[in-house]
This record gives C-alpha cells, sequence and structure tokens, in this order.
C-alpha cells in the first residue's frame, strides 16, 4: 500500500526519471504555490515556477524561480532564441523575403513609394512592409 508513502519510500517513485509534471509537483510540495511569492524579474506577484535555463530541474531550492507570466515568456523565449530555436529571417521556414531585400524595401520606403507596391513586387502582404518600416520584424537586419 503506498498511502502515506512519500518521497523515496513511495513505490511509484521514479527519481532523476521523473517527468516535468512529477518535478513540478516535487516542486509545490517542498516550496509551495509560486503565486506566494514575487516574480524574480519585476517584483509582481508570481503565477509560475520557471526552471532556470541548463539546469537539471532535480534540485528543488536552486533550479526554479517564482515568475509572472509576462516574464515566464520572456524569459523562455530569450532561451529558445539563445538555444537556436527561433528562426529569423529567411531561415524561418515560411519567410518569402531574404536578408538583402531589406535594405531595398527601406529605401524604397523613404523614398515614399508605397507599402501597397512594394508588397506586390515581393509577393507579400501590405503588413509585412509595414512591420518592415514600423521595426517589428527584420530587426536583425
Amino acid at each position: 500500500m503506498t498511502r502515506g508513502c512519500k518521497g523515496s519510500t513511495n513505490p511509484n517513485w521514479t527519481g532523476d526519471a521523473a517527468s516535468q509534471s512529477a518535478l513540478h509537483q516535487r516542486l509545490r510540495s517542498h516550496r509551495g504555490s509560486a503565486s506566494r511569492h514575487v516574480c524574480v524579474d519585476c517584483g509582481k506577484p508570481a503565477l509560475d515556477w520557471s526552471q532556470t535555463h541548463g539546469t537539471t530541474g532535480l534540485d528543488l531550492d536552486n533550479d526554479y524561480n517564482p515568475r509572472c507570466r509576462s516574464c515566464h515568456t520572456r524569459y523562455d523565449g530569450k532561451a529558445q532564441f539563445i538555444a537556436g530555436f527561433v528562426h529569423r529571417g529567411s531561415e524561418h521556414g515560411q519567410a518569402k523575403l531574404k536578408e538583402e531585400d531589406i535594405p531595398v524595401i527601406r529605401q524604397r520606403l523613404a523614398r515614399g513609394e508605397s507599402q501597397r507596391v512594394i508588397a506586390l513586387s515581393y509577393d507579400v502582404h501590405q503588413v509585412t512592409i509595414s512591420n518592415v518600416k514600423l521595426g517589428r520584424s527584420w530587426t536583425h537586419v
């Protein structure tokens, strides 16, 4: 009978092979809900436990930080970019533009050419050209 058996005394204990769900359950049991803490980045109330990048997640005291949802998303997004999971520019599978197109597009915009005409010449939507103009996309070029 497993009732009352906690941690490594439980016959279902998986130790280091624990799933992400099991690790988070251990974390909540060990440190409580993240909502009882403040975000380590902005000081607002936290909602999530965020695993520190490059850690195993097994050290419940040092491998996790409480974060609000927006800081957690930002933190994980940076990690994906650093790890190479986020593809920018022409490396993105659905990109129609290339890095060498962007300076030309910016020159055409500076000369007063309409976004619609530029978009048609590259077979993209006008919003794509608007995003280039406003610095919402292709900012790395």
